[in-house]
């Protein structure tokens, strides 16, 4: 049952398609985007009303890579949980995500450290974490998979080259010793984690620890802070579908759980969303609240496959 679960939430499969001219393609993605991108959603509901970063407890930016020319392009506002996953989607593991027209993967083929981004936050001290994979001299040619992945890695570690070389005498940079570990040794996760507990606690007892706050100063930033949380009691009055396909509305209606005049139930939408999405008639399905008059509206909009 669990492994079923696993699969139904986390689908990655290889198959063939055919598009509105009748033509054989495959999939942009090993794993699909949505059941991935509802996690982030999920993760990041407390702050899903901030829309610019800055604003964050945190501030904070997302770097991605656009697909189409190679352009770094950094995510400072908008959907958290949407900019989470461009700066994630591995290039053939995860589909692209549409953002601003714009369809973006994971930002460490453009800027894999982005130092430079840091900067220009404002940032006085940089601590950067270099995890980039060195490309192999000896690899054997003979593997599609191998070369594609040697391709990434030189790729990943130049750049990350450019961005180390920037950093001056007050930074610090934190690289762990991942000899033998690559990314995907999903068995080897723990010790891979060890390998940057070991590292951090070594680089904290020679210069990290003297960049902290003592407690009454902590305090006292805490103290200016305000966590944004979200409201909990969003009474839905309508819900509006938008949708370009074929498909009836009424059929993506009957499948919600939510009417109208009832309490939003955030985990249970993302549940009635990913059992319309696992129909296999949808290429996303994305879903916002818009208040207007006093009046919550729950839209849906679907994106054919």
């Amino acid at each position: 049952m669990r492994k079923k679960e696993r699969e139904y939430h986390y689908q990655g499969r290889i198959g063939l398609g055919v598009n509105a001219n009748d033509e054989v393609v495959l999939p942009t993605g090993v794993f699909n985007r949505q059941p991935m991108l509802q996690k982030y959603q999920e993760e990041t509901q407390n702050v899903a009303k901030i829309k610019d970063f800055d604003n964050l407890f945190v501030p904070f930016r997302a770097v991605a890579t656009n697909i189409k020319n190679g352009d770094s392009i950094v995510l400072g506002s908008g959907s958290l949980a949407k900019a989470i996953y461009a700066s994630t989607a591995i290039p053939g593991g995860f589909q692209p995500i549409n953002i601003d027209s714009i369809y973006l993967v994971d930002g460490g083929v453009s800027d894999n450290i982005p130092i430079g981004v840091a900067k220009k936050m404002g940032a006085d001290i940089i601590i950067a974490v270099d995890v980039s994979e060195n490309f192999d001299n000896d690899i054997d040619v003979t593997s599609y998979l191998t070369v594609v992945g040697q391709l990434m890695n030189i790729l990943m570690r130049k750049n990350a080259n450019e961005s180390i070389a920037t950093l001056n005498e007050k930074d610090i940079l934190i690289t762990p010793n991942l000899k033998g570990f690559n990314g995907l040794d999903v068995d080897k996760y723990s010790a891979i984690i060890q390998a940057g507990v070991d590292i951090t606690q070594k680089v904290y007892n020679e210069k990290l620890k003297y960049l902290s706050l003592n407690k009454e100063d902590y305090i006292a930033y805490l103290d200016n802070k305000k966590l944004h949380l979200k409201n909990r009691d969003i009474i839905i009055d309508k819900i509006v579908i938008k949708n370009p396909t074929y498909v009836n509305n009424e059929m993506i209606t009957s499948r919600l759980a939510i009417k109208n005049g009832q309490k939003l139930d955030d985990e249970q939408l993302r549940k009635d969303i990913l059992d319309i999405y696992n129909l296999g008639l949808f290429d996303e399905i994305d879903y916002k609240i818009v208040k207007k008059d006093d009046k919550n509206t729950l839209e849906l909009t679907t994106t054919p496959s």
